[in-house]
């Protein structure tokens, strides 16, 4: 009978099923984010991106909307509002209308907070470690860790507004255990035969 018993043990879970239960994780991540919806505990008004006024480098700006700074702050300057630095003298921007004018000049999604202007943190989100009972999701890219630990546990930006993506809701809980419960069920059926 311990023969047996062993195998039960051993087949209860293991690192396969970790996996499979690490990348529902992931794909359950990507696709709420994808659709703007953050986490219990996320800032009010995180899902939108932000119309308040904020300044930065025109540089910076024509590097994300493709060179367009410059012709709008001429041809609609209460909008866009060209100025220098006092302390370094380089040339910046006022964006009057926020940082969701900017995705829009950009031709990026400006509907919901996506965190996908270039798609990188998400596509940098993954199993860090699988053990056979545990898995961790996370970043092993360190600028893609860094914007995470802004969005999710510092806040971003001026307003310091927190957009919680990381983790899961009850009921993500519980479709991430009944996958693992069935998984291990099969294992268990598996290993017995």
């Amino acid at each position: 009978m311990e023969p047996v018993l062993n195998k039960i043990q051993d087949a209860v879970t293991d690192r396969i099923i970790m996996q499979r239960v690490a990348g529902q994780g992931i794909f359950i991540i990507r696709q709420r984010t994808k659709k703007g919806q953050y986490l219990e505990g996320s800032s009010p008004g995180s899902e939108n991106y932000s119309t308040n006024p904020f300044a930065m480098p025109v540089g910076a700006v024509n590097k994300m909307t493709g060179n367009k700074i410059n012709s709008l702050a001429k041809s609609d300057p209460d909008k866009f509002h060209l100025f220098r630095s006092k302390k370094t003298n380089s040339l910046w921007v006022l964006v009057t209308e926020g940082y969701k004018r900017i995705r829009q000049l950009a031709g990026k999604n400006s509907d919901v907070v996506t965190m996908s202007w270039s798609g990188k943190v998400m596509r940098n989100l993954a199993a860090v470690s699988v053990e056979p009972r545990e898995a961790k999701l996370g970043f092993e890219d360190e600028r893609a860790k860094q914007i995470s630990i802004w969005q999710n546990i510092m806040g971003a930006g001026k307003s310091k507004k927190k957009k919680i993506y990381m983790g899961f809701s009850k009921k993500e809980i519980e479709e991430l255990s009944l996958l693992a419960s069935k998984e291990m069920a099969a294992n268990i059926i598996r290993k017995l035969q």
